[in-house]
């Protein structure tokens, strides 16, 4: 309450502030309602119509001489991945036959590897992944095209940062491999698309430097240096149109009254206890990042796997010294839906209550089960009806064991 409250005169007293987010913190059954907080509180103080502030900084990049260049744009059909799981399985809207998985390992990093392995593959006819790697999901492919590694191709790149480079090709593709562009490529010129994939990865890269953010470099130019990108003029004012009934940003949503969120207020998790020992699972569950890997990627890499050799679990010493497990004893998380077998390791760096397995290790590399086994893919109504659900991999109840 008392840093609540120190954060809150803080803002006050601000005339201007930059609200950075990111999806982390939204990773709970209510998570949306953290988001719709900072946004409102934007709202509430002015922050959200000047250049000053952001989360992704809207704007810096402008992409609309990028996509008027495209003729003849088609349309396309956007689904969540929870969504995805039960269109596949039910067949509705319509019945789906085969899935191109690319850019993702999709098994191993969304929620409830149970439910994929044993309904949701079974209920599609033909898969396929590029992939780099024989990673856990391209174990499940009917056809795997190889694709190349970023050293092999051309690429663009322009994170949230003031900030552009050229991915420059160091040598060409090796064996059969291709980049993924160059794969759709291929294949939409087979299937009749040819005429809106045109010119592979430099073609897209051309496109890109028509915008006029970029008018003050060129494709010479980022072949030697990353480019600043101008930033917009003090005091800039954004188009205030938005995605709701009104069109202005809603502090209170008259369309979520009957799912008792009108208004961004805390709601308890979904499954995770508020109060550690009150549930079945009395321990929450996160899954954080680690400096060994980005998600799943580098996590065969050999000289990394020398620092950081098997999976293991943060738990608190209070909870350690309850269930009588010690540093390195081999443990096992577990709820209903599955258990998972792996070292522990007692720390002070995670709360009482809470255990912590990294996310990204690959299934094959736990002792049994992995920690997407013990997630869940329930979808929260809210999420639906306004954009898309979001995956709740920080609202997760289990209990630990001692192995053996």
């Amino acid at each position: 309450k008392e840093l609540i409250t120190r954060l809150a005169k803080r803002i006050g007293k601000s005339k201007k502030i930059n609200f950075l987010t990111h999806m982390g913190f939204t990773r709970t059954y209510h998570g949306d309602i953290s988001l719709r907080g900072v946004i409102s509180v934007a709202a509430i103080t002015g922050n959200v119509t000047t250049s000053v502030n952001s989360g992704y900084i809207p704007g810096i990049l402008n992409w609309n001489p990028f996509l008027k260049a495209i003729p003849d744009k088609p349309s396309f059909h956007r689904m969540g991945i929870l969504n995805l799981y039960d269109a596949v399985i039910s067949g509705n809207p319509y019945p789906i036959k085969v899935l191109w998985f690319a850019f993702i390992n999709f098994l191993n990093q969304c929620a409830n590897s149970n439910k994929i392995i044993e309904k949701f593959y079974p209920s599609l006819e033909f898969i396929v992944q590029t992939e780099l790697f024989m990673t856990p999901s391209a174990r499940y492919a009917d056809l795997i095209l190889p694709v190349c590694s970023f050293l092999e191709f051309s690429d663009f790149l322009a994170q949230p940062y003031p900030y552009a480079q050229l991915q420059q090709k160091v040598i060409e593709p090796l064996y059969e491999s291709k980049s993924d562009v160059t794969i759709v490529t291929e294949l939409a010129q087979r299937l009749g698309f040819g005429k809106y994939f045109k010119g592979g990865e430099e073609g897209l890269i051309d496109l890109i430097m028509k915008s006029r953010s970029f008018e003050g470099t060129s494709r010479e130019k980022l072949k030697t240096q990353a480019y600043k990108l101008p930033p917009l003029p003090e005091g800039t004012e954004f188009p205030m149109n938005f995605r709701t009934p009104s069109g202005k940003i809603e502090l209170y949503a008259e369309q979520l009254v009957e799912d008792g969120e009108a208004l961004p207020v805390y709601l308890p998790p979904i499954e995770a206890p508020i109060t550690p020992g009150e549930m079945k699972y009395p321990l929450t569950l996160i899954n954080g990042h680690t400096r060994f890997r980005t998600h799943s990627m580098f996590a065969n890499v050999e000289s990394l796997l020398d620092l950081n050799p098997e999976p293991i679990v943060d738990i608190n010493p209070i909870d350690a010294e309850k269930r009588k497990i010690i540093n390195d004893d081999t443990v096992t998380v577990f709820n209903d839906r599955a258990q998972t077998t792996l070292k522990a390791r007692i720390t002070e760096g995670i709360n009482p209550g809470v255990l912590n397995i990294t996310e990204g290790w690959w299934i094959e590399q736990f002792k049994e089960g992995s920690l997407n086994h013990l997630t869940h893919d329930l979808i929260n109504p809210v999420q639906d009806k306004v954009y898309e659900p979001n995956m709740h991999m920080n609202d997760v109840a289990v209990e630990i064991k001692k192995r053996g």
